[in-house]
């Protein structure tokens, strides 16, 4: 069993790298989906 204040530290730690992880994917994801979402509103723009 772990002691509760092991517990807390492990949910802070996953917490951190979640949201690092999280901002990182975002970014690379983010900057996937804005060149795509400028491609697929240009067709309409153009019809």
């Amino acid at each position: 069993m772990l002691a509760p204040q092991s517990v807390v530290k492990v949910c802070l730690i996953l917490t951190l790298v979640s949201v690092s992880v999280g901002t990182l994917f975002g970014q690379q994801s983010g900057g996937g989906e804005a060149p795509s979402a400028v491609d697929s509103s240009t067709p309409q723009y153009g019809v």
